[in-house]
C-alpha cells in the first residue's frame, strides 16, 4: 500500500530535470544502494535528492 502511495506521490510531483541533473541523481541513488542507507522510500530518497541538486 505504501509502495502505491509513494508512486502516486511521484507521478504527481515530476520536477523537470536537465540531463546533467538526471545523471547526478542518477549516480547519487546507484551511491545509496552501496551505502545499504535504504531505510526510507525510493521515492522520498529521490525526491530529497532533487532538492540538492544545483
Amino acid at each position: 500500500m505504501n509502495e502505491q502511495l509513494d508512486n502516486l506521490a511521484n507521478d504527481d510531483q515530476k520536477p523537470e530535470l536537465s540531463e546533467a541533473q538526471q545523471l547526478e541523481l542518477n549516480k547519487r541513488l546507484l551511491s545509496l544502494e552501496h551505502d545499504g542507507n535504504l531505510g526510507e522510500s525510493w521515492a522520498s530518497v529521490k525526491c530529497r535528492i532533487i532538492k540538492q541538486l544545483p
